[in-house]
């Protein structure tokens, strides 16, 4: 990176626009109807089994999707941190060699990783709604095995 070009296009838009804020609310209330209906779905189906065996089937499945699921964006996460801890080490190091040419890419890659960390509601959302899930499953499976 040389200093020009990236970081100038990033200091032009600095405020969200309107659409922008009104598509994160969608997203959001998307997220929550989402895991809202994931749960409503699980509900109605462990209500349609009848067997404990069934009962046990249902809730093992519905573990083993959660757990892939809660695993597979954990290890994206982390391998996107990772990634942004990298390029501002590297910025950090390149800094330290010439302090004159990083500072436009400094700001682009603050940006960058603002604009990244405005996702985390939808990551906590998710992760409340799995485990309003896990304990109803749980729940489920301690009910049959205990309780009946």
């Amino acid at each position: 990176m040389n200093g020009t070009g990236f970081g100038e296009a990033v200091e032009l838009e600095e405020k969200e626009s309107g659409f922008a804020r009104l598509w994160r609310y969608f997203v959001y209330a998307w997220t929550v109807g989402r895991n809202i209906l994931v749960l409503w779905l699980v509900y109605l189906a462990f209500g349609r089994m009848e067997s404990v065996f069934q009962k046990l089937i249902l809730a093992v499945l519905v573990l083993i999707l959660q757990g892939v699921s809660d695993s597979r964006t954990s290890i994206l996460r982390s391998m996107i941190e990772e990634a942004y801890l990298h390029r501002q080490l590297f910025l950090g190091i390149h800094k330290r060699i010439d302090r004159n040419s990083v500072d436009s890419d400094e700001r682009a890659l603050d940006k960058v990783i603002k604009d990244y960390h405005k996702g985390d509601a939808v990551y906590f959302i998710n992760i409340l709604g799995n485990f309003v899930l896990y304990l109803y499953v749980i729940w489920k499976v301690f009910d049959t095995l205990v309780l009946s």
